[in-house]
C-alpha cells in the first residue's frame, strides 16, 4: 500500500482510466459508437497495462512506472510487428 496507496483509490483511478480506454474504443472509424465491446485484443492489454502505470504513477510517482511503461510501449511495438 505504500507505493501506490490503499487499494480502493488505486483501482478507482485504474477503473477511470479503463472506462476512458474502452469508451473511446467503442468510437467506430465512421464515427458511430458500436453498441457491443469488441472482445480485448494483445494491443489493448499492453495499453491497459499502460493505463494501469499510468494510474499508479499520479498517486507516486516512481522510476519503476516509467521503465514499466517503456516496456510496455515495446510490447505494443512487438506486437504491432515492428520487433522480433
Amino acid at each position: 500500500m505504500e507505493n501506490y496507496g490503499k487499494p480502493k483509490p488505486n483501482h478507482d483511478r485504474i477503473a477511470i482510466l479503463w472506462n476512458g480506454f474502452f469508451a473511446a474504443r467503442a468510437i467506430q472509424k465512421d464515427g458511430t459508437v458500436a453498441i457491443t465491446q469488441p472482445e480485448l485484443s494483445a494491443r489493448d492489454v499492453a495499453t491497459m497495462m499502460i493505463l494501469l502505470k499510468i494510474a499508479r504513477d499520479m498517486h507516486c510517482p516512481k522510476r519503476d512506472n516509467c521503465v514499466d511503461i517503456a516496456g510496455y510501449a515495446r510490447c505494443l511495438s512487438s506486437i504491432d510487428g515492428h520487433e522480433p
